[in-house]
């Protein structure tokens, strides 16, 4: 279930990021109005693919992906 902000206006949820998203990335959600909640750190299972200017993921194997989890409102969801 979404959570609310401090403001209860706008409900919320976690993005995972990777590649270009990630701090310092070209991309950088940080960067993002309305500013995002850095949650941590994390990784997945699966294997990144380079796909022209961004890059790609397909979920599941022996490998990870590194990412970070972000909070983010529903309008910087619809950005994304």
């Amino acid at each position: 279930m979404p959570e609310a902000d401090v403001t209860g206006s706008d409900p919320q949820c976690h993005v995972f990021v990777y590649g270009t998203l990630r701090e310092g990335g070209a991309n950088d959600i940080t960067r993002l109005s309305p500013a995002p909640g850095f949650v941590g750190r994390a990784r997945l299972a699966g294997r990144m693919y380079h796909c022209g200017a961004y890059p790609g993921v397909v979920l599941g194997g022996p490998t990870q992906v590194h990412g970070e989890v972000y909070r983010i409102s529903r309008a910087l969801e619809r950005q994304l």
